[in-house]
């Protein structure tokens, strides 16, 4: 179970404009969005992931420069800011909340990760430092739209070295997270919202 990754972009997206940074889109060649303009002309990256993190990681066959590889320096470098986007819960429909990152506090991360020899540089966005980047509020998934085009931006290829560790939900975290976007859907408090399930039928 997942929120595709447009719909996670899309979410970013609300919740800047919320704290009254609105974006204008800037499309590539093929006519897909990758980075927005600040109405200061600064520049801001969207990067999704259904985990807490903003992937990093180093393929099998790629050309690094002081250990780290190009692509993942020029990916950082390209704008002044990057819009991080997450599932509340890994995974999991529901919340959503957003990043807005620094290129240099992303950069001097990355360097840091290199001289303790990782080779994973993501970004571990449930760490404290990432906590005054975040965005105020909370988007929702069940309200937010999913454009198919934007849904493999941020897939990640092949690699070595760490990963991140996949944690399977609880029922009750799945029942959780339903709830609450029904809610808020609904326009109604959480107590309100009742689930049953026929575990008798499996």
């Amino acid at each position: 179970m997942r929120i595709s990754n447009s719909q996670l972009l899309n979410a970013g997206v609300s919740l800047m404009e919320g704290a009254g940074k609105p974006l204008k889109p800037v499309s590539t060649t093929d006519g897909r969005v990758k980075k927005y303009l600040l109405p200061d002309g600064r520049t801001v990256r969207g990067r999704t992931c259904n985990l807490h993190q903003v992937p990093m990681v180093r393929t099998k066959t790629e050309v690094s420069y002081d250990g780290i590889p190009e692509r993942i320096l020029r990916g950082v470098k390209e704008t002044d800011f990057i819009l991080a986007a997450v599932p509340e819960v890994e995974r999991t429909p529901g919340s959503i909340k957003a990043f807005l990152i620094p290129t240099e506090v992303v950069l001097e991360q990355i360097h840091a990760a290199e001289r303790v020899g990782r080779k994973d540089w993501s970004l571990r966005l449930n760490e404290p430092i990432w906590a005054k980047y975040r965005l105020p509020g909370t988007a929702y998934s069940a309200t937010i739209p999913s454009d198919s085009e934007a849904d493999d931006m941020d897939e990640e290829p092949e690699t070595e070295g760490e990963t991140a560790p996949i944690r399977s939900l609880s029922l009750g975290e799945v029942i959780a997270n339903a709830r609450q976007a029904i809610a808020e859907v609904a326009g109604v408090p959480v107590s309100a919202v009742k689930i049953s399930i026929d575990l008798s039928s499996t």
